[in-house]
């Protein structure tokens, strides 16, 4: 099993704010994100990992498609979500954001694919605007 920690001088910019990927092997993949205040990730899934978030700081609004529609859960300091694989989600920093992001293989003995990501929508920076999915999705 290969192991791969990466220093805070990798981390990589998104339009939202930046990542850095802590720990990465064949199966599991964690990675701190910081997050500007209204910025987005892209409205996505993944076919093959899961995807959890624990907010170390900041409110991050978290929408998650289910059969009734999309559902909205905010998130602060120590709360948690998982989002099984094949649920479309999208992430709306409310504040400046400190979180970590943990993929993980769906299926014991499968390996991470860092290209598992079916986006629907880009990810960006509301400026200048109420803070609201609005804005986001139409």
């Amino acid at each position: 099993m290969q192991t791969k920690c990466i220093t805070a001088a990798s981390g990589t910019a998104k339009a939202w704010g930046a990542s850095e990927t802590l720990w990465l092997d064949e199966q599991v993949q964690v990675e701190r994100i910081r997050v500007r205040p209204g910025g987005f990730c892209s409205d996505h899934l993944h076919h093959h990992k899961d995807n959890s978030f624990v907010v170390y700081r900041g409110t991050l609004l978290v929408r998650v498609l289910t059969v009734e529609g999309w559902i909205d859960r905010s998130l602060s300091q120590g709360e948690n979500i998982l989002i099984p694989p094949l649920i479309r989600h999208q992430l709306l920093a409310l504040s400046e954001v400190v979180a970590v992001e943990i993929y993980r293989a769906a299926v014991l003995g499968e390996m991470i694919d860092p290209d598992d990501i079916c986006r629907f929508t880009c990810g960006g920076q509301l400026m200048d605007a109420p803070v609201t999915w609005s804005c986001v999705v139409p």
